[in-house]
Order: structure tokens, then C-alpha cells, then sequence
């Protein structure tokens, strides 16, 4: 395993995370948010920014992992090794962002498919 997977990986397990729903979802919003934008699942899980790119698709799996998953922001912080005001920054920067139909469409595929992998670990769908 490389020294980035086992710092993710050591980070979780740390940071008073007992409960497997919240690994099993950072794990499936990571790995949605990263094919979708075409980077390694890598580089979302990087503790640095990285590319606009990267970055871009980590903003998108803390919004994922707070919108469809349920988690408070401070939840999502830990998982991603920030602040909670960072991962609320995040969440409305892919807020605004889907004023763009196109960043909508996709942002509504992915939150199906991560509805879809989560299954029953996911709250219900409000809709």
C-alpha cells in the first residue's frame, strides 16, 4: 500500500471513526468523485490541494458525503482530514456551482449512484 492509501486509511481509523457506515461512505463518494472527474482517487484523499481538478472532486465528495450520506460537516471534516468550515465552504461552492445545467445533470447522477452504492447505510431520500 502506498504512503498516501495508509495515511488515509490510519486517518479514519484515528480520528474516532468506530462507526463503518461513515468509512464505507467516504470510500464510495471518494471513488465516485474521482471517476467522475477523471483524477486518481489519490489525489481527492491527498492532504495537500493539488490540481484544480482534484480539488474540485474532493469538494464534491465532502458535499456528497454530507448531502446524500447525512453527515454533519464536522463528520466529513474528520474523513477528509478538515475543518468543518472548509468542508461547509466546499459544500457551497458545488452549491453555486450547479446553477450551470450541465454540473447539475451530473451532480444528480452522482448523487443517484451513491445513493445507489450506499444502499442501506444512506438515510432515506427526501424526495
Amino acid at each position: 500500500m502506498s504512503a498516501l492509501g495508509h495515511r488515509v486509511s490510519s486517518r479514519l481509523t484515528r480520528r474516532s471513526y468506530p462507526d463503518c457506515r461513515a468509512i464505507i461512505l467516504h470510500r464510495i463518494t471518494e471513488q465516485a468523485a474521482a471517476s467522475a472527474f477523471e483524477v486518481a482517487q489519490a489525489e481527492v484523499a491527498a492532504d495537500t490541494r493539488g490540481t484544480v481538478h482534484a480539488a474540485l472532486a474532493r469538494q464534491v465528495a465532502m458535499y456528497l458525503a454530507h448531502v446524500v450520506g447525512g453527515l454533519s460537516l464536522t463528520q466529513v471534516g474528520r474523513m477528509y482530514g478538515r475543518d468543518r468550515t472548509t468542508v461547509a465552504h466546499a459544500c457551497a461552492v458545488v452549491e453555486d456551482r450547479r446553477d450551470d445545467p450541465r454540473f447539475d445533470r451530473a451532480m444528480t447522477a452522482l448523487e443517484y449512484a451513491v445513493r445507489q452504492l450506499g444502499g442501506k447505510l444512506l438515510p432515506s431520500d427526501p424526495r
